[in-house]
């Protein structure tokens, strides 16, 4: 056995194999009897008789194919015959799935040490589910974290430990917690490195409290996990505003909350009602937050918002980031919120319950008071109809002006600008924001966008203002998403469809292109 530890080429005569695992096996099969041993080559021998040693020695080869052929590799790598035999003794090999079996073999040499040492009989007790889990976590941090700070050791400490702690918080809500929460390593790895920065006291904000005695790193961790909801702990935080996430794991709100802090004293200058508060802090753990601004949710759904009212309203409740201005566009949202909360307004098609959100933020917006009238949902229906009546009215007006108009002057006129326009492919999708030059490009953005940019010509022609169309790619086709107006280089508008507020994807385009020309951001 020692021979087999210490001999330089092991490593060499085991890869020579390692195309042909089970070829090898049956070459082992072949030599137990002495007339075929004669016939072996050196190399054969050799695998011969480190097939025969990890038998003598009571271990099992894998059953799996796949699983045999990994071990072979793992073997090539130089490590010690006892770990190997550890290896085959735990059967952790014939646990994994096969793509973690492709890619454990080729994990460095410490990973492997140190997985040995997690399936070591009574260092750890894991559930069989727990094993893939190990390994997709080890294979998740590179050699020299590994080697950071004692990081092994504080793997197998957390799954000692805190690991426990997590599958008591999530089996309330779960049947197969357990289950669950294995199949989801990149969760758990996160979760091991928030234990890890409050095990060390190396959370980047207050490392350099006076002595670490930041009331947060005197809590004891299981007692973190359950002040802290379970959906906080599976989605790293909720989505607020335009791709902005509360409450994740590296937020002053996530330590607040794991501190024993109410969401309401927080250091978020949000204000927060009683309601809100429970909204968001009962949310189920699995709950589909794609889309969704949940601060705006939490509004809404504490005024007896369902739903489907509530999706409606994300696109035309503002965010800001200023505490007063928020507090407003709340104040002006909330009587409309309440009065919109009926049956007859869920019965209406998508599109025409945005038209007359559309018209309803066009009102607060535009007619200050509005918000205290107290119109039904009849009435907000006659005025909306007759506010698109007088749009297309004034458009057909125009049209009729500029028609007269054609012969006497040119209905295009030349930038005034030098801003480009963007050409960009995000993942499947092709997107362009474009300059609008013409009185016909303005008329047609305002039919398709059902808002009043058709009427911009003169303050484009005297170069006051430019428009711009972001526009998406679908079917061949480009179809407008949002219009922007821009007014001595800085963006004053960006409004989809009916006024709404863009999408987060759109947004997010328009300020890396607000970026790359320097324009600045209302």
């Amino acid at each position: 056995m020692a021979a087999l530890q210490n001999c330089p080429a092991t490593a060499c005569l085991l890869r020579t194999e390692l195309q042909a695992p089970l070829s090898a096996l049956l070459t082992y099969e072949q030599a137990n009897t002495s007339s075929l041993q004669r016939a072996l080559n050196p190399e054969q021998l050799f695998l011969q008789s480190f097939f025969q040693t990890l038998l003598d020695a009571g271990c099992t080869l894998p059953s799996k194919p796949k699983a045999l052929h990994a071990f072979l590799r793992i073997a090539s790598q130089g490590l010690p015959f006892n770990e190997l035999c550890t290896i085959l003794q735990t059967q952790m090999l014939d646990r994994l799935t096969y793509q973690q079996l492709q890619s454990l073999p080729y994990q460095h040499l410490r990973n492997l040490q140190v997985l040995v040492e997690v399936y070591a009989i009574g260092s750890l007790k894991l559930s069989p589910l727990d094993v893939p889990l190990v390994v997709d976590l080890f294979s998740c941090f590179y050699p020299h974290e590994l080697r950071e700070k004692q990081m092994s050791q504080l793997i197998l400490t957390f799954f000692r430990n805190v690991w426990p702690a997590f599958i008591q918080k999530f089996e309330p809500l779960v049947p197969q917690a357990r289950e669950l929460l294995t199949a989801h390593p990149e969760k758990v790895k996160k979760w091991l490195l928030v234990w890890k920065n409050h095990h060390l006291k190396l959370v980047p904000d207050l490392a350099a409290s006076a002595e670490n005695k930041h009331p947060y790193y005197q809590m004891d961790f299981e007692t973190i996990i359950r002040y802290v909801p379970a959906h906080l702990w599976f989605n790293d935080g909720l989505p607020y505003g335009d791709n902005v996430r509360a409450f994740g794991f590296d937020t002053p709100g996530f330590i607040h909350l794991a501190s024993g802090g109410s969401i309401r004293k927080g250091a978020d200058h949000r204000p927060y009602t009683r309601r809100m508060a429970k909204i968001l802090m009962e949310l189920p753990f699995d709950f589909d937050t794609t889309g969704l601004d949940m601060y705006i949710y939490a509004f809404t759904r504490s005024l007896g918002a369902s739903e489907q009212l509530s999706s409606r309203l994300q696109s035309f409740i503002r965010h800001p980031d200023n505490t007063k201005r928020l507090q407003e566009e709340l104040d002006n949202w909330q009587p409309i919120v309440q009065r919109l909360n009926v049956p007859e307004f869920e019965q209406l098609s998508d599109e025409y319950a945005a038209t007359i959100l559309g018209y309803v933020y066009h009102c607060i917006r535009d007619q200050p008071g509005f918000n205290q009238r107290k119109a039904s949902l009849n009435q907000l229906r006659n005025e909306t109809n007759a506010y698109q009546y007088r749009i297309r009215q004034r458009l057909a007006e125009r049209l009729e002006k500029e028609r007269e108009k054609q012969e006497r002057s040119a209905k295009n006129w030349a930038s005034f600008t030098k801003i480009k326009g963007m050409d960009v492919k995000v993942a499947a999708s092709h997107f362009r924001i474009h300059q609008l030059l013409s009185t016909s490009e303005l008329q047609q953005e305002g039919r398709v966008m059902q808002h009043c940019v058709g009427g911009y010509g003169h303050k484009c022609q005297s170069g006051l203002s430019t428009i711009w169309s972001l526009r998406e790619c679908k079917d061949g086709n480009w179809k407008s998403q949002v219009t922007i107006e821009i007014i001595n280089n800085r963006i004053v508008q960006a409004s989809a469809k009916n006024n709404a507020r863009p999408a987060p994807e759109h947004t997010q385009l328009i300020r890396s292109w607000a970026r790359r020309e320097n324009i600045q951001l209302a």
